[in-house]
């Protein structure tokens, strides 16, 4: 997306432990508090979530045009084809892959949930 709005910006691979913990940068977990990626930090804006990082963006930089007029039958398609994406086929996706929320997918670590949260 940001390459599609043509505005600068800083891309910072992260580094992971054995356990899924980011460890570099390291001050990753203040943008992103359980190590999720995608993260973004737009000004004072700290956003995970790739849907939400998309839709900020579009709203952010509306000279782009990524995202239909307010109110219009193609804005209510888009948001209904990202919900779609992140709620139903990231969840099969991720199913198909072995994982569950069980497991703590949604944190981005393998284990039970439990194990995370103490």
């Amino acid at each position: 997306v940001l390459e599609e709005i043509g505005t600068a910006y800083t891309f910072v691979e992260v580094e992971r432990a054995d356990d899924g913990t980011p460890i570099s940068p390291p001050d990753y977990l203040e943008i992103s508090p359980f190590g999720k990626v995608p993260a973004l930090r737009h000004n004072d804006i700290e956003l995970t979530e790739s849907a939400a990082i998309c839709v900020h963006l579009a709203m952010a930089f509306p000279d782009a045009g990524l995202m239909p007029p307010e109110g219009s039958k193609e804005r209510a398609t888009m948001v209904r084809h990202l919900m779609t994406l992140t709620n139903t086929v990231q969840a099969a996706y991720l199913r198909a892959m072995g994982w569950s929320q069980a497991q703590g997918w949604h944190f981005g670590r393998p284990g039970p949930l439990s194990h995370w949260l103490g």
